[in-house]
């Protein structure tokens, strides 16, 4: 039966068509998902969040460590804009981690997701390309303006890097930990040339490999850079005029904003921040426009629902089985 499942699949993969799989279950699922990856990039949309998780375990187990790093997982925020609190800071920045990659044509086999985290508004295309920095080896970069903006993508500023979304900065050596890259890199500097850029081991801080360039994003939807502080705070106070907000708080949150501190509950504030946003749904159909990929779910009917309120999947083939 899974045979036959499985050349279904592949033979509606292989004729470009998005393809909805219904009906499997357990590692089969991972099974014939791995298979399907080897053609083409996969979406796999889980039914909820809480098994898109148990997936990614069994995806990245069949996949080996080998192409480990190819297997996205975009999850959900417990959190929507204008709510009054801040998210769990490690779903934000795996979330910013995979959005960015997309954003930036990165090779991925399997991206798993949940209709919530597809659906939920974050930074636009733009938004996302431009908050994209590239460090090359022997490239050219000016340490300060680099130091400037890693503090305004939100990275903590430590003694050590150990964790991800932290940075350090020890002269002309700067480390960072980009969550979307497995281990922090080293940014060796003579002047303004990257003279190493190496990988290492956060426990015993030696280098593991050398890299010809590296790429790193925010670790927080909101880069408190100069032009996004003057245009929020316009924003922001126009915002407090309509909802009598009263004055003594929004002059202590634009002053924090003054300062480059990301105030309590910052993120409930973001469509103040950004003039679009849109779902990574939206996003992914911009970017794989030409319909290499392929779209997979095991419930047909939330899926179905899905496309229906984003109006812009087409050319759906529906495999049971």
């Amino acid at each position: 039966m899974t045979t036959n499942i499985t050349e279904n699949i592949l033979k509606s993969c292989l004729s470009n068509m998005k393809t909805i799989v219904t009906g499997a279950h357990g590692l089969s699922v991972a099974q014939i998902m791995v298979m399907l990856s080897a053609h083409k990039p996969v979406i796999f949309v889980a039914a909820s969040p809480e098994l898109a998780e148990n997936y990614l375990r069994d995806f990245r187990f069949l996949i080996g460590n080998l192409h480990k790093e190819q297997i996205l997982h975009l999850p959900a925020q417990d959190k929507t804009p204008y709510h009054v609190t801040s998210p769990e800071p490690n779903v934000v920045m795996e979330r910013l981690s995979t959005l960015n990659k997309i954003a930036t044509e990165t090779p991925f086999k399997i991206l798993i997701t949940s209709p919530e985290a597809l659906n939920l508004k974050t930074l636009s295309l733009e938004n996302l390309q431009q908050s994209t920095e590239i460090v090359e080896l022997k490239g050219q970069v000016d340490r300060e303006i680099l130091l400037k903006r890693i503090e305004a993508f939100g990275y903590n500023k430590v003694n050590l890097v150990e964790d991800p979304g932290t940075y350090a900065c020890r002269g002309s050596i700067i480390d960072i930990f980009w969550p979307g890259f497995s281990l922090p890199v080293r940014i060796d500097l003579f002047g303004n040339q990257v003279e190493r850029l190496t990988s290492f081991k956060p426990e015993t801080q030696h280098t593991i490999e050398t890299l010809s360039s590296f790429q790193f994003g925010p670790v927080k939807e909101i880069s408190l850079t100069s032009e996004v502080k003057n245009s929020a705070a316009d924003k922001l106070r126009d915002l407090a005029d309509e909802l009598n907000y009263p004055t003594k708080k929004l002059l202590d949150k634009l002053n924090d904003l003054k300062n480059g501190i990301p105030f309590f509950g910052i993120e409930s504030l973001l469509p103040a921040f950004f003039e679009n946003l849109e779902s990574p749904l939206e996003l992914i159909n911009r970017v794989y426009a030409k319909n290499n990929f392929v779209i997979a779910i095991n419930d047909q009917n939330l899926f179905e629902q899905l496309a229906l309120k984003q109006k812009i999947i087409k050319n759906i083939t529906t495999q049971r089985c």
